[in-house]
């Protein structure tokens, strides 16, 4: 059920072996931050927040994305440029998850 080769995030649903994932050439985003609604019942009702870096031209953005469908909320430019790592999200600690948000780069 998981078939996408993305350099971007991914968000797998483990309970309905659904995925979906966002991507921009050039563009290589840090281990994001999930930041949940208030008052929210939902396991993914808020957004993620990463910086991103362009390889184009060095520079880095803030994104903000919606934890539902990985639509792109909001981009923030930055005065300075943070470096990418390959980062899994969500595995840490002792935590039950249904759905993790993966950060891969090829």
């Amino acid at each position: 059920w998981y078939q996408r080769r993305v350099r971007g995030l991914i968000k797998l649903d483990l309970c309905k072996e659904e995925s979906i994932g966002w991507e921009e050439k050039n563009k290589f985003p840090v281990e994001p931050i999930f930041v949940p609604r208030p008052g929210s019942t939902e396991e993914d009702d808020g957004v993620l927040v990463a910086p991103v870096l362009d390889s184009t031209d060095n520079s880095t953005s803030l994104y903000i994305w919606s934890a539902r469908n990985l639509e792109v909320l909001a981009i923030v430019d930055t005065p300075v440029t943070v470096p990418s790592l390959c980062t899994v999200s969500g595995l840490r600690g002792n935590i039950k998850f249904y759905s993790i948000i993966i950060v891969l780069f090829w």
